[in-house]
């Protein structure tokens, strides 16, 4: 949130807050909160808008904070975190709104991974939206500037970008989220062309976007989150145009939207993030709260 961390206690059904403090050296760096992220060793990772990246250690309740450094190029890259992946080598992976940065806990320090005009294997561009490590090692990042791809143990990316001669290029250069699911399928939502669907073996894409003629198409081609549920069905967040279900076998949507005549419908046509719990549930992030959605109901 912009207003701090918290912490929920399912046991007493309670929040503890973690708010930035000048005055709290071992305290969180920042209060709006960008990114989330657990390790595999259970510490969280927190990514803020202006304060860096901090670590946070259950078993001290303590906060460490990693931050730009002018004056050091092996600092974070920039104090805004967007984005926190961890590979299958434990190796930490941090987007910001200036690089990419890998992280090095030995030293704790970073090797960043910046736009260089003269290196056409460089990383598309600095400002980094999403990042996931898929099933076969691979990092994928998605950026302002086009979609990267790198082997984990590498340096040199491979790019996609929209190519308007061909019809199963990348569908925009704006690429906003980055989804795997069960089967290994990649899913690329993005700021404008909507939905891409990658196909490993062709290595190019197939692409779904709103069509004003159709009632069964996206209900937009901005695209917040991508996630698919244990029934297979393929959930997609919009920008302002509410939730998208997407089945496969048809290539059908149906679409979900906040309606100010039903309270039980969707709170805000901004679904930033989707999540089904053990019973099914489908928790929904948008811009006016936290929804619950039973499809039973």
């Amino acid at each position: 949130t912009t207003s701090g961390l918290d912490l929920f206690d399912p046991t007493t059904g309670k929040f503890r807050h973690y708010v930035y403090s000048p005055s709290e050296q071992e305290g969180i760096s920042g209060s709006n909160i960008t990114a989330l992220y657990e390790d595999s060793r259970g510490r969280f990772w927190v990514g803020t808008a202006a304060g860096g990246l901090n670590l946070f250690d259950p078993s001290n309740n303590r906060f460490t904070a990693y931050q730009n450094d002018p004056n050091n190029a092996d600092s974070l890259s920039n104090n805004h975190v967007t984005t926190i992946i961890e590979d299958s080598r434990g190796t930490l992976w941090v987007g910001t709104w200036d690089g990419l940065n890998k992280f090095q806990p030995e030293s704790g320090s970073f090797v960043r991974f910046t736009r260089a005009e003269s290196d056409e294997q460089s990383i598309a561009a600095n400002m980094v939206n999403d990042l996931h490590v898929d099933s076969t090692g691979n990092l994928w990042v998605a950026t302002t500037m086009g979609l990267d791809r790198l082997s984990v143990a590498g340096k040199r990316f491979i790019h996609y970008h929209n190519d308007p001669t061909f019809s199963k290029s990348l569908s925009n250069d704006y690429v906003l989220s980055i989804y795997e699911d069960r089967g290994g399928v990649l899913w690329f939502g993005t700021y404008g062309g909507g939905v891409n669907k990658y196909d490993r073996q062709r290595d190019n894409f197939a692409y779904y976007r709103s069509d004003p003629k159709s009632p069964n198409s996206l209900s937009e081609n901005f695209i917040f989150s991508i996630y698919e549920d244990s029934e297979g069905y393929v959930w997609i967040g919009t920008f302002s145009e509410g939730l998208n279900r997407f089945t496969r076998s048809t290539n059908q949507v149906v679409r979900y939207q906040h309606n100010p005549d039903k309270p039980n419908s969707l709170s805000s046509n901004e679904v930033l993030s989707i999540s089904e719990d053990q019973d099914g549930m489908l928790w929904l992030g948008t811009g006016s709260g936290l929804d619950r959605f039973d499809r039973k109901s």
